[in-house]
């Protein structure tokens, strides 16, 4: 009897102690399960934080392409007359000074004219389609002061002046004020029909395939073969991360090699992702073409309601950034 209630007590004490292994197992199991998912809610919480600044930045951007003119802060485009380049200062007769002295004066062969070719204007001074002046326009016509066609004010011919020169080519500002600039009249129809059906695909029109082509491709086009093909399906898919970041890191992941590196980039938008560093030429190489998509890709939404003049020049400055950005200038 005694025997058999001391294996009783010992088979008791067994399973109380598998009992005990038991919790304690499931218990420490629990807990790094809470763990592992505190770790990812950072990580999360992280990079919905990085998010929001990228949006709150788009947001900015384009507050600033659409937002309404008012007496307070005008907008230049909508009313051009506020920059002062319609102003006499344009045209002088005789030698009165001019009063914006930033471009080069040409003195005319008849009374003395002097037109300011190089100068800020609003685009509404000068018309930026090629074909409304294709034939060419002759400065001296009769056209301004013949009695079937009254005389025009001299900032027209200002702004003719501007827009065409001796062999009919198409002259406009440029918006970065580098005086005037010549519109490519292939690109400028070649943007006029991607308007029409706007697409971000390479091959969905002449234009989208010209900008990869000669600009995009070229510009995120790296040693690291592999990697820069994956850059670039995710700079096209808008999948892609940027943040400054400071490693010890001298490797760029991008260059393959010895450079500073202050910032890393993320391709695609899982928890898992592997990040790279690279180098700061590496990044404004990559941000500049994704500055451009991201602007066509407003156009795409409806979100610019800019003239298709303006959208050229601010799609050629643009260009000249992924330019100077695989030049390592920007």
């Amino acid at each position: 009897m005694a025997r058999g209630f001391a294996k009783s007590i010992q088979d008791l004490e067994f399973e109380i102690d598998q009992f005990t292994n038991r919790i304690e197992l499931e218990a420490h199991v629990m807990v790094n399960a809470a763990n592992v998912k505190a770790a990812a809610s950072e990580k999360a919480l992280k990079e919905a934080r990085m998010q929001v600044e990228v949006l709150s930045a788009e947001v900015e951007a384009l507050k600033t392409l659409v937002l309404t003119s008012t007496p307070s802060q005008p907008n230049a485009h909508l009313h051009p007359q506020l920059s002062g380049s319609l102003s006499s200062g344009n045209i002088h007769v005789n030698n009165t000074p001019p009063s914006i002295g930033n471009g080069f004066s040409h003195k005319s062969s008849g009374g003395g004219l002097k037109m300011f070719t190089r100068h800020r204007r609003g685009t509404s001074d000068c018309d930026m389609k090629y074909h409304h002046i294709q034939g060419g326009a002759d400065l001296n016509s009769p056209l301004s002061s013949s009695p079937e066609n009254p005389a025009r004010p001299a900032t027209a011919t200002a702004a003719d002046a501007c827009c065409v020169n001796g062999s009919g080519s198409h002259l406009a500002g440029t918006p970065d004020g580098d005086g005037c600039g010549e519109v490519d009249p292939v690109l400028y129809d070649e943007l006029e029909n991607w308007r029409k059906n706007p697409s971000l695909e390479q091959e969905s029109s002449p234009l989208m395939q010209r900008l990869f082509e000669e600009d995009a491709d070229r510009c995120l086009d790296f040693p690291q073969r592999d990697l820069a093909a994956r850059v670039r399906r995710a700079v096209r898919d808008n999948v892609i991360f940027i943040e400054e970041f400071a490693t010890q890191s001298t490797i760029c992941a991008l260059l393959e090699t010895q450079r500073p590196c202050r910032y890393r980039i993320k391709l695609g938008d899982g928890l898992e992702d592997q990040w790279y560093t690279i180098s700061s030429l590496c990044r404004n190489r990559i941000t500049a073409v994704c500055d451009i998509l991201t602007y066509l890709r407003y156009i795409q939404l409806g979100l610019v309601k800019s003239s298709l003049d303006d959208i050229y020049w601010e799609m050629i400055r643009l260009r000249k950034r992924m330019t100077l950005a695989r030049l390592g200038l920007s």
